[in-house]
């Protein structure tokens, strides 16, 4: 099903943490502090996803941008002022 899988052993310590066999993290460029997202797909699989720091950061800015340009450019304290002022409609 998964041809070009790698697959190797690795064992949790006591602190819960799992070490990523060196081969797959040469492979994969992963370095010391590389981000994941954990999580689990049923009891027996759990999926790690590597994180890229750049490209999250890249997707706020649009979206920042996607928010300032429907908001008419008005700052983070107006923005701010407006959503108290609903809430305290309420």
């Amino acid at each position: 099903m998964y041809p070009n899988i790698d697959v190797e052993p690795s064992k949790m310590s006591t602190r819960g943490q799992i070490v990523i066999p060196r081969e797959i993290r040469e492979k994969l460029g992963l370095k010391r502090d590389s981000l994941f997202m954990v999580g689990a797909l049923d009891k027996e699989t759990i999926i790690l996803k590597k994180m890229d720091k750049a490209r999250i950061a890249a997707g706020f800015m649009k979206l920042r941008q996607e928010v300032l340009s429907r908001t008419g450019g008005f700052s983070g304290e107006e923005i701010e002022a407006e959503v108290n002022a609903v809430r305290k409609k309420r």
